[in-house]
């Protein structure tokens, strides 16, 4: 989360977020990094009435992007380690894993319970996922998918002042907003 005297930008895992948060603090005079991967309700009161930006992204496209990343060496990420069974199952199971994760099924229940004994009862100054204990436990639905209840999460929606760009076009439509 970036805060801005004009705007604050909630940057969304996948979305090109770590390029556009070194682009408002390297230009933006003033730009404060509040937290990485912060959700909406660690929206600093200062900046309770400016804007909110963010990016969102095609669901397909986000999954494919998720995957690729934490399937690479060297990145530990709790939660594909947990849905990918510590990357033995394929791109189609795990991906199925992440999707079905807010769904009350065995298979999910028990992947939440392993998430949430690995993660933090607070948010941090760690760079990380921006998840805790908390987050996993209000992250429940049979009719929503992971990608949908994730963008929930960290916009909020109930804000006025929420504007959504698209990752497709995130370089005219950033620039617009």
């Amino acid at each position: 989360m970036i805060c801005t005297s004009q705007f604050t930008f909630i940057h969304l895992h996948k979305t090109a977020g770590q390029s556009l948060s070194d682009a408002l603090l390297n230009c933006i005079p003033g730009a404060l990094e509040v937290g990485y991967h912060y959700p909406f309700e660690m929206l600093p009161v200062s900046a309770s009435s400016l804007p909110i930006i963010g990016v969102v992204r095609n669901p397909w496209d986000w999954y494919v992007s998720w995957y690729a990343f934490n399937n690479l060496r060297g990145v530990r990420n709790p939660l594909f380690n947990i849905v990918s069974q510590g990357k033995q199952l394929g791109f189609k199971d795990t991906i199925t894993n992440l999707i079905n994760y807010p769904d009350s099924s065995e298979t999910s229940v028990l992947n939440k319970s392993v998430h949430k004994s690995l993660l933090p009862d607070r948010f941090s100054d760690e760079r990380g996922s921006g998840f805790t204990k908390q987050c996993v436990e209000k992250m429940e639905s049979n009719t929503h998918g992971y990608y949908t209840m994730l963008v929930e999460r960290m916009f909020g929606f109930d804000s006025h002042q929420l504007l959504l760009v698209s990752f497709e076009n995130v370089v005219e439509e950033f620039c617009v907003t």
